[in-house]
């Protein structure tokens, strides 16, 4: 059931720091955009949107993280 645990645990963990990784590079590329490209509004708009949609990943995954983590906590202390 460890082992398990574990899997699952490093699972939640890889997709977390996925989209945590994936945001971050959205959010540097608007940066670079917003600088190279000052008149290209639609292009802004484009990846803002792939920045929201990730970052409502990102929430979601810390949630089940955050979940996860609790459940185990609570399993250990009944242990």
């Amino acid at each position: 059931m460890s082992e398990q645990n574990n899997e699952m645990y490093e699972q939640l963990l890889l997709t977390w720091s996925f989209w945590r990784e994936t945001v971050n590079s959205y959010c540097r590329t608007l940066q670079l955009l917003m600088l190279s490209f000052p008149h290209d509004p639609q292009q802004w708009r484009n990846l803002s949107e792939h920045i929201v949609s990730a970052d409502r990943s990102l929430r979601e995954a810390d949630a089940q993280l955050s979940r996860y983590e609790t459940t185990m906590k609570l399993n250990q202390s009944v242990a």
